[in-house]
């Protein structure tokens, strides 16, 4: 059997230290071998990068898309009021009281997605094959040739 363990986002760099590798999963991955996933993949990415580990993205082959985010700022992101738009019951993009005062606002900078570069990703594994980042362009011209 191969030990593994789920971390937080927030306990990455910590656990770390104790492991050789590191899986994320995708929302997307484009044609430039990056991956468009919820905020924290790109965080991970990095982090192993800083600590010499792999980083595999594990996703489905239909989950490969033709898109190609230039960067961070190029992710989708969600429809503004949509459930999944709220962080703590505050709507992401908006603005929100400070707690204790009723005139001051504190606008909410979250998004909801990032892009994760893919010099960062070691290989990225599905169905179809394990390639490197670099490979996943030509993947999906014999996909939809």
């Amino acid at each position: 059997g191969v030990d593994a363990a789920v971390a937080l986002d927030s306990s990455v760099c910590r656990v770390l230290e104790t492991c050789d590798c590191a899986f994320v999963g995708a929302e997307g991955v484009c044609a430039s071998g990056g991956v468009l996933n919820r905020i924290g993949t790109r965080q991970i990415a990095l982090l192993c990068q800083a600590a010499g580990r792999p980083l595999y993205c594990a996703a489905e082959s239909f989950k490969l898309t033709r898109a190609f985010p230039l960067g961070g700022g190029d992710a989708p992101q969600t429809t503004p009021g949509t459930e999944e738009s709220t962080a703590v019951g505050v709507e992401m993009g908006a603005v929100a009281p400070v707690a204790g005062s009723e005139e001051s606002l504190l606008a909410v900078a979250t998004r909801a997605r990032d892009y994760t570069e893919p010099k960062t990703i070691t290989l990225v594994i599905t169905d179809l094959g394990a390639w490197a980042p670099s490979a996943v362009s030509e993947e999906l011209l014999m996909l939809y040739a």
